[in-house]
């Protein structure tokens, strides 16, 4: 049910001049063939003309084990030397790309911002054709309550959205696709990182506090959320 071949990899072209790519389940969903395809489909990308971001997901988990996570992250690494945005989880750079975080357990029981960092400019270091490298930053308490963060690293410089402790939420599935698309939307509007960080968690966090996905906030909800406003009801 969630497969997708080379033909339905999240791949869009918008009228700003951007190419996304998302959801890349690099195991069956992407192997073989669909590699080779998908990696031209980058180079056929005019560079001068778009930018390349990559959501990436540590999905290596379908079907039959044809290299499982070592091969997961030998394929994304590939993809990633395509790539200007690079957009995660605190966990994706580690699973999908191999990079460790230092004094982080598998369990991200607790967020150690310089280690972070660090682990983005080894990253930036390996993979320097990326523009942009960006992160959320959660830990659970327990379902509803999350402490929830982000970091933006762009043009040599680290920008952090405020963090936001024992955040209250009511379905955290859609929480980082929020953050990725409140970030892109801070840059092709303001062409500010440290903007666009603050969108991107301020739309994740409003995203987690609605059922699904799909994310119900409207873009006057997500200012207001940017300008820390009132938590008292509006009518």
């Amino acid at each position: 049910g969630d497969r997708r071949n080379s033909e339905e990899v999240g791949a869009a072209r918008d009228l700003r001049g951007h190419f996304a790519v998302g959801g890349l389940e690099v195991d069956r969903a992407l192997g073989g063939d669909d590699e080779v395809r998908f990696g031209q489909l980058l180079l056929e990308v005019d560079r001068d003309q778009l930018g390349v971001e990559e959501n990436v997901e540590p999905r290596h988990r379908f079907g039959a084990d044809p290299g499982g996570k070592a091969r997961a992250q030998e394929v994304n690494r590939r993809i990633a030397r395509s790539v200007d945005v690079m957009i995660g989880n605190e966990e994706d750079f580690t699973a999908s790309l191999g990079m460790e975080v230092e004094g982080v357990d598998e369990h991200i029981s607790h967020i150690e911002l310089d280690s972070f960092k660090a682990m983005i400019e080894r990253a930036i270091k390996e993979f320097p054709n990326f523009k942009v490298a960006a992160t959320t930053l959660r830990t659970v308490a327990s379902a509803t309550i999350n402490d929830w963060g982000a970091i933006c690293w762009h043009d040599g410089q680290f920008h952090s959205a405020p963090d936001r402790k024992g955040l209250e939420i009511m379905d955290r599935v859609g929480g980082g696709d929020s953050f990725a698309s409140g970030l892109v939307y801070g840059f092709l509007q303001f062409n500010d990182a440290a903007k666009a960080v603050n969108y991107g968690a301020a739309h994740g966090a409003l995203a987690m506090t609605t059922p699904g996905d799909t994310s119900m906030a409207t873009l006057a909800e997500v200012e207001k959320e940017v300008g820390g406003g009132s938590k008292r009801v509006e009518r």
